[in-house]
């Protein structure tokens, strides 16, 4: 298909859709051309939003009518099946996955190889990536000024039922996927420690609790991650440091508290980077679309933190450090 000079999005993400519907409207370049809405669960106003064009339908009635016209299709939903991924991208149409964590590898590898024959791009939007401040980092490791990188520290503390990835196991995927972009590799070796046992909230889809893990790679470089998904409260906490030979740098939010004073006297707001992430992905999305940029997470990528995963969760069960084994690629006991 040719390259899109307006990209007009479908959006099929549930409840959160009010969330995506307010960043798409901040990217002069995207068109909301349709909202999926399979079981009244996306929490919009449908009789507001077809009263300025919108088409309000299910993927059903999205992939078969001819005159919902859209280039991109956002998947942000569990409710989602591979099967409709595949009918889209059969019609042409770009996807991007915002949770790619929901997706197996291999299939999103299949929904790529027919995109590449249908002229139409499969996309993954890794969440943390997106965040301004953890680019800003990104930006600071890659442009030299830290020196060479020897300690990154993340902290990703929250309550499962208030955080989209309730797995423990999928959250510290997301961090792993950190430490490795920040590394430009798997680490060599690994210990990962967690609460015992990991409980399983009714509330989520998955274990909670905490996991910490180190990863040693090349040359001395090591990273500490701690995930916690336990707490108490719908408070989350996010912090990401690193260390280099030159210079430091740090993304700390300390709940992001802000003091206003005003009429009322002072008080502490908590404010946060709101839907600025979901913007980033949504532009990272047009451009790769548009052909004027590279896809921020690649295939690679998540075969990359998979592979870390697995490893981390063999060193969990057994207690262990584990290494990476050459050429094979994955990690065994130490």
């Amino acid at each position: 298909m040719n390259e899109p000079s307006n990209l007009r999005l479908a959006i099929w993400a549930g409840s959160k859709t009010p969330v995506f519907v307010s960043a798409q409207q901040r990217i002069p370049d995207v068109t909301l051309a349709a909202i999926v809405d399979c079981d009244g669960s996306s929490d919009i106003d449908t009789d507001t939003w077809r009263s300025q064009g919108v088409a309000v339908q299910t993927v059903d009635e999205l992939l078969t009518t001819p005159a919902t016209p859209f280039d991109a299709l956002l998947i942000a939903t569990e409710q989602a099946e591979v099967a409709s991924l595949r009918r889209a991208v059969a019609l042409g149409k770009h996807l991007l996955l915002a949770s790619p964590e929901k997706w197996p590898v291999a299939e999103i590898e299949e929904l790529q190889f027919l995109g590449e024959k249908r002229g139409a791009r499969v996309i993954v939007g890794e969440p943390l990536r997106h965040r301004p401040s953890v680019q800003a980092v990104r930006e600071a490791v890659t442009s030299g000024k830290l020196g060479k990188i020897g300690l990154m520290r993340l902290h990703d503390w929250g309550h499962a039922p208030s955080v989209q990835a309730a797995s423990i196991w999928e959250a510290l995927r997301a961090n792993i996927d950190l430490a490795c972009w920040m590394f430009g590799e798997k680490p060599e070796s690994m210990y990962c420690a967690s609460s015992q046992p990991l409980e399983v909230d009714e509330a989520t889809v998955g274990p909670v609790g905490a996991l910490q893990i180190h990863l040693g790679f090349r040359a001395g470089g090591m990273a500490i991650l701690d995930c916690d998904r336990s707490l108490p409260s719908a408070e989350i906490y996010f912090s990401l440091s690193v260390l280099g030979s030159t210079g430091a740098t740090y993304a700390d939010d300390h709940h992001n508290r802000q003091l206003l004073l005003g009429p009322a006297g002072a008080r502490g707001v908590t404010s946060g980077e709101g839907v600025l992430p979901i913007v980033s992905r949504l532009r990272n999305l047009f451009e790769a679309c548009a052909g004027r940029a590279t896809a921020l997470t690649t295939l690679e990528d998540l075969r990359r933190s998979g592979i870390v995963l697995a490893g981390a969760k063999l060193s969990s069960e057994g207690s262990a450090a584990v290494r990476l084994t050459h050429p094979e690629d994955h990690y065994v006991l130490a």
